[in-house]
């Protein structure tokens, strides 16, 4: 070639001119089912190879094969968007999908398998962050809904959120719950009920705060503590209604 120009080595070349969109094709492969309608091989190892196969319904698997090892990987490398009309992608791998760099999803994401497992090995993380950036003044959300097929039943539980470390002998123990159930699901007569409980003595889930709706509109009952043995520390003045009743004193702040 002309010295300072790339030339580049070619197996097939194929130039079509004044070719007409809906019947002309550069190369066409007509191959029996079952078999690979293109193999590409390794020159390294004649054992490593890809294969594009076609099918019914122009059904088309693409196929990498390592005879040594399981590091036949599947890039693709685009100098600029990916598109995918009507995206319906299944990524079936051997062992896992790993995203190597920060993924940014712009629209929706909808996950439908039964566990979402964030995991690291770094200090403080993993960190679930939840940002609004909206200028106005409502806030993030984070979200829990128990959505039943059949008709919802009094004593559901809606939401859990479990809280599960380890003891000193390495075995996986729970320290905490947080638990909201539909107290009664009569339609207008919605009441809930929030637990919040903590591992006590053996290991044993117990409630320590509990929070009651009840039949009378504004209504909600509190209850604090487990067994008569239990201590609850107030660090300022108990107050009830609007009334300063007993100082963190222990004394009472009212003469009746």
């Amino acid at each position: 070639g002309t010295p300072g120009i790339l030339t580049w080595q070619q197996g097939i070349d194929i130039t079509m001119t004044d070719c007409h969109p809906n019947n002309s094709v550069g190369i066409q492969s007509t191959v029996e089912d079952g078999v690979p309608d293109i193999r590409l091989q390794s020159s390294v190892d004649t054992g490593d190879y890809c294969t594009v196969a076609t099918t019914a319904h122009g059904a088309t698997t693409i196929t990498t094969v390592d005879d040594d090892a399981a590091a036949a990987h599947f890039a693709v490398v685009a100098d600029g968007n990916v598109d995918i009309d009507g995206l319906v992608v299944t990524l079936d791998a051997a062992t896992s999908i790993a995203l190597e760099n920060d993924t940014t999803v712009t629209g929706d994401f909808t996950v439908n398998g039964d566990t979402v497992t964030f995991e690291s090995a770094n200090a403080d993380d993993p960190a679930l962050l939840l940002i609004n950036t909206t200028n106005d003044n409502q806030a993030a959300r984070f979200r829990i809904q128990k959505a039943r097929t059949d008709t919802a039943l009094n004593n559901d539980r809606v939401a859990e959120m479990d809280f599960v470390g380890e003891n000193d002998a390495g075995t996986s123990k729970q320290y905490g719950k947080l638990m909201v159930q539909a107290l009664e699901v009569d339609d207008g007569d919605e009441r809930g009920k929030m637990r919040l409980q903590v591992a006590e003595f053996d290991g044993t889930l117990t409630d320590g705060l509990v929070l009651d709706g009840q039949t009378a509109d504004g209504e909600i009952d509190v209850t604090i503590g487990a067994g008569a043995a239990s201590t609850t520390t107030i660090a300022g003045t108990l107050t009830m209604g609007s009334t300063a009743a007993m100082t963190n004193a222990g004394l009472l702040s009212v003469a009746n």
